[in-house]
């Protein structure tokens, strides 16, 4: 057995085939979308505000342990620029390596401040071809040992205080070398004081405070060059002169790069004026950025609930969106069923309203036009058939009235068989009227519409049946509205139709009242809220309709009188309906009313 095609079409579309499967996939990732933009977003910012927060924990940090360190240096420079302007500095140099008045003096000196301090190992003094000439030292070391060539050379041609960078002595202690030229009594270089100092014992465990550090965080000395001048941590002295990993960064900015021990950083640095090295403090990356794996779970748990509702939304959107259309498919499913009554109930919103109203108003439409189809298809069968049979019937009924003819003129003197005969000639003008009117029922209709007056018609309408109207003592009369439209009809059609309803209309009215009693009005108004119909209406004051016969009274051979064809209502129906409007019939308080209601 075959597919039904349309469900092998849906299957072909694939999972977004329905309407509702569509409306909540757009709806889904517009509201997906921004969330991730929100979310993103959220994520860069609360990163540049860690970062932002970490440059200010660090150069607060850095602030700290660069004062403590600058008063360290400062308290140091004091004491070297005092030796060196002392005059027992300058007596030792100006009297040389062999002739030292007050030398115990001044070696005093020199001890009393290498004692008062654990931050030197050396201070000597030296004459301008750097011989030694005094020196204080606290592990007896020759002092020739501490002052490099190169170093050297940068105190020769100096006028102040020189720093060296630090260095690693044979004990593994990092000292700092410093010097200061000494002038005589007349301004004139005569040679140098220079001191060691041991970073190990004072400066480095200023640096290793881990106030504020957090538990990755470090402090350290880096050269110029990018050599590590302090331990980073306590006890890690094989780091010292090792590359620090530093990346290139202004001072007192936080950058994220890779330390000495591959680790990813946050750091920041500062300098130190008019020395030869820098403060370093780091944090791991992984540390700093702690808060923010915090916020990105709970993003997360946000994003997916907000997600979950809009997905709900989307869902309930997309259902409410999809509903007249599925309402709209399974009332077409039905009527196509042979329910053809079936129509789309209320609906929620008013663009679901509109379209319901324009559905159900499209099926009466519909369901109207094949009435009329069916109508016409039927009145055209029986026009085939009423045309075959009026034209067997017409021949011998014209042989019948011409033989009845005969025999009225020979019993003209009996007055018993002229009656009868009259009432035959009577039979046969009956029988031939019904055949005209079974022919104009069952023979379509061409209208030719053109704009008219109501008054035009009505007129005319009442000139047919004038005669008529006076034989029975029925009044005729006219209603119209002072501005009535004109109506675009088939101007003949119209007049049969209104003329055919009046003669019953006199009928009836002659019938059920007295001489001079009996009343017939032709009304025209317009009708609608907007006026979109006209009415034309024949009111009598005869007995009424009868109601057995009021649901069947526009059929075919259905009649009240005596004399009638039973075919004149149906053709009145006829002409109503070619110009697509409708007629009906109702009883008055007295005497009954037909209505003719057309579309302007």
């Amino acid at each position: 057995m075959g597919n039904h095609p349309e469900t092998d079409h849906r299957h072909k579309k694939g999972l977004f085939a329905s309407l509702r499967a569509r409306i909540l996939l757009g709806m889904t990732i517009v509201a997906l979308l921004p969330l991730l933009i929100m979310a993103y977003q959220g994520y860069h910012c609360a990163r540049k505000t860690i970062i932002d927060q970490q440059e200010r924990h660090l150069a607060t940090v850095l602030a700290s342990r660069t004062a403590r360190v600058m008063d360290w240096l400062a308290e140091r420079r004091a004491d070297i620029e005092y030796l060196a302007v002392s005059p027992g500095a300058r007596e030792a140099c100006a009297a040389g390596c062999s002739q030292r008045p007050d030398s115990d003096t001044y070696c005093g000196i020199l001890n009393t401040f290498l004692n008062r301090s654990d931050s030197y190992e050396i201070i000597a003094t030296y004459n301008l071809k750097w011989e030694p000439i005094d020196q204080s030292s606290r592990t007896g070391t020759p002092w020739d040992t501490w002052v490099e060539n190169s170093f050297a050379a940068r105190v020769f041609d100096a006028e102040g205080l020189v720093v060296n960078s630090p260095v690693l002595d044979r004990e593994g202690c990092i000292c700092l070398e410093m010097a200061h030229p000494v002038y005589d009594s007349e301004g004139t270089k005569s040679g140098f004081l220079a001191t060691c100092l041991n970073l190990s014992r004072t400066l480095v465990p200023i640096l290793q405070d881990r106030t504020g550090l957090g538990e990755t965080g470090k402090v350290y000395l880096v050269s110029s060059d990018g050599l590590i001048q302090s331990p980073p941590f306590e006890g890690d002295d094989d780091r010292l002169m090792q590359p620090s990993g530093l990346a290139e960064f202004a001072p007192n900015s936080v950058h994220e790069y890779t330390d000495f021990l591959g680790n990813a950083v946050l750091g920041a640095a500062a300098d130190f004026p008019g020395m030869p090295f820098e403060i370093v403090a780091e944090i791991d990356r992984a540390e700093a950025f702690r808060p923010l794996g915090v916020l990105k779970w709970s993003a997360l748990i946000a994003g997916l609930a907000s997600l979950a509702l809009a997905l709900l939304f989307s869902f309930r959107a997309a259902a409410k969106l999809s509903h007249p259309l599925r309402e709209m498919a399974a009332v077409s499913r039905r009527i196509s069923q042979g329910r053809l009554k079936e129509r789309l109930g209320a609906m929620q919103g008013s663009e679901a309203i509109d379209v319901a109203a324009a559905f159900n108003r499209m099926l009466d439409e519909l369901a109207a036009a094949q009435s009329r189809l069916s109508h016409a298809a039927a009145l055209a069968a029986i026009g085939e058939l009423s045309t075959s049979v009026v034209h067997e019937i017409r021949n011998p009924l014209s042989s019948i009235k011409v033989n009845i003819q005969a025999l009225e003129r020979k019993v003209a003197g009996d007055s018993a068989h002229s009656e009868l005969a009259a009432i035959a000639a009577r039979q046969v003008d009956r029988v031939e009227r019904m055949l005209g009117d079974l022919l104009r029922y069952g023979k379509p209709l061409h209208i030719d519409t053109a704009p008219v007056a109501f008054s035009r018609i009505a007129e005319a309408v009442c000139t047919l049946v004038g005669n008529s109207a006076a034989q029975k003592k029925v009044s005729l009369s006219i209603d119209e509205e002072p501005d009535s439209p004109q109506i675009v009809v088939d101007r003949d059609q119209m007049e049969r139709a209104v003329s055919n309803l009046v003669d019953n209309a006199i009928e009836a009215a002659g019938r059920a009242n007295g001489a001079g009693e009996g009343r017939v009005v032709i009304r025209g108004r317009k009708e609608g809220g907007d006026g979109r119909f006209f009415a034309i209406r024949v009111e009598d004051n005869g007995e009424g309709i009868p109601e057995s016969l009021m649901d069947k009274l526009f059929q075919p051979f259905v009649t009240t009188r005596d004399e009638g064809t039973g075919l004149g209502l149906a053709n009145v129906k006829k002409i109503a309906e070619y110009h697509g409007g409708t007629v009906t019939a109702e009883n008055l308080a007295r005497g009954a009313a037909f209505t003719i209601r057309l579309k302007r």
